[in-house]
């Protein structure tokens, strides 16, 4: 005999979105610290419940709520597990030279109409930059391989690098010449959102 459904189960509601998504953190300040500048995310809420919470926005509809824990509950290998944002066509240089600029090490790895580009943040959560209409002129203009922070490149792909090369750590970030620009931007960014508040 069928199961019968109730009204709600047959109703049409669909998910419209992704609101946030929380992630661990040893340093709250210092992950979006990163995000702000590396990814040019905009800092929209410093908080404390029963730990700190700071909420970066890295586009319009989604938000990455970094809450503080220690370093046995921040897991720096997590397999497959990695957060994917889209990227234009158009932006894909501009982003290559954005990582390099900031000395962040990652993986590039374009392929027949697309092109996937794996990086970390400063807790080991993986990020990846995706486009997945790139054209062939674009695609040729970029070496697949690991790019380091030290602006060298060792050519390879997933068959030929490592799982390691693949995803590569981001121990030192930030670099000495390139903190102080960091810290700013993040320190103006903290006083906009501290500034709010106190307007309320």
């Amino acid at each position: 005999m069928a199961a019968t459904e109730s009204a709600p189960a047959r109703s049409h509601v669909r998910i419209v979105g992704v609101d946030h998504v929380a992630i661990p953190s040893r340093d709250p300040y210092a992950a979006a610290c990163f995000y702000t500048a590396v990814l040019g995310a905009e800092l929209v809420h410093e908080t404390r419940h029963r730990s700190l919470f700071l909420g970066v926005k890295p586009c319009d509809s989604f938000m990455f709520d970094l809450f503080e824990r220690g370093d046995e509950e921040v897991a720096a290998d997590r397999g497959i597990i990695h957060h994917a944002f889209s990227i234009r066509a158009a932006d894909t240089r501009s982003w290559i030279e954005r990582l390099e600029y900031w000395r962040v090490p990652f993986f590039a790895n374009p392929r027949r109409g697309n092109i996937s580009i794996y990086f970390m943040d400063v807790d080991g959560n993986r990020l990846e930059l995706y486009c997945g209409e790139l054209p062939d002129e674009i695609a040729q203009q970029i070496p697949a391989g690991l790019y380091r922070p030290d602006g060298s490149l060792e050519p390879g792909n997933k068959n030929t690098l490592s799982e390691s090369d693949q995803h590569p750590h981001n121990d030192h970030w930030p670099s000495p010449d390139r903190a102080a620009e960091a810290n700013q931007r993040f320190q103006d960014e903290l006083g906009r959102v501290r500034a709010g508040l106190s307007a309320r």
